[in-house]
């Protein structure tokens, strides 16, 4: 039986595909079972190598 996944993350409170890409402002929503992470995207690495923070937990 395949794991009902549809509807598990959300982008400024729209559902989103895996491949929608994140941008600065953007606040992300994900459940997990009864669970609910809220994050703001801070800034975007654009390399492997990451300085300061690029969420803030909601």
């Amino acid at each position: 039986m395949k794991q009902q996944i549809i509807g598990r993350i959300s982008v400024n409170g729209k559902v989103v595909k895996a491949s929608y890409e994140v941008k600065i402002g953007d606040i992300v929503e994900i459940k997990f079972g009864d669970k609910i992470s809220k994050f703001e995207i801070l800034q975007i690495p654009t390399s492997q190598k990451i300085t300061g923070e690029i969420i803030k937990i909601l």
